[in-house]
């Protein structure tokens, strides 16, 4: 089968994300706007052979670094989605190790994932169990094989099921709670303040 070369999105985003670089930094690097490496990063748009180019000298690496072979009867990015092997489970041990060995913050891989650091979070203790794509993504960002993030199936059992709550959640909800706490919060602290500030008249 025919192969051709495509540009890789994950592994741009990885490079870039390792750099440390503002998308306006590297927008001047590249002689483009920051509104265009933000649809780069995103997958929105792909960027010509010039700008790889120029990418892979702003990035201090090599052309092929930012391709991937692409079958031409397939489309791109198809084994990105591949489904995770039969027989086979999410092993949050192996996930932790790998992600605490990384030194990657909660928020950083976060975005390599396309994800919130609170599901990154939730990822890590366990309340959440990543689809396919999502590990695919992750063994990207962690520079490993996805049989590194998986483990054989050794039971029945509905995974996590010492948490039957909040498996019931959303991701959205899950959030949205968060974010009620965090109001409640808000609203204590300046009550406190208040009753100081009276006590201080």
């Amino acid at each position: 089968m025919r192969k051709k070369r495509s540009f890789d999105r994950d592994k741009f985003r990885v490079l870039f994300f390792n750099t440390g670089l503002t998308q306006a930094e590297f927008a001047d690097l590249i002689e483009r706007t920051s509104g265009s490496v933000s649809q780069y990063l995103r997958g929105a748009a792909t960027p010509g052979e010039d700008v790889i180019y120029k990418m892979a000298t702003a990035l201090h690496c090599n052309v092929d670094d930012l391709l991937e072979d692409v079958a031409s009867e397939e489309p791109i990015l198809k084994k990105k989605t591949a489904p995770v092997r039969e027989g086979k489970i999410f092993s949050r041990d192996k996930f932790r190790v790998l992600f605490f060995k990384s030194g990657l913050t909660k928020a950083k891989f976060a975005d390599l994932i396309e994800k919130t650091p609170y599901t990154v979070r939730e990822y890590l203790r366990g309340v959440y169990t990543p689809k396919g794509g999502v590990i695919c993504k992750m063994a990207t960002a962690l520079h490993c094989n996805v049989d590194d993030l998986l483990e054989d199936v050794v039971s029945e059992e509905p995974i996590q099921a010492e948490w039957p709550i909040l498996r019931k959640q959303t991701e959205e909800e899950a959030v949205a709670f968060e974010l009620l706490m965090t109001a409640i919060e808000l609203i204590k602290n300046a009550r406190d303040m208040l009753k100081d500030i009276r006590k201080g008249e």
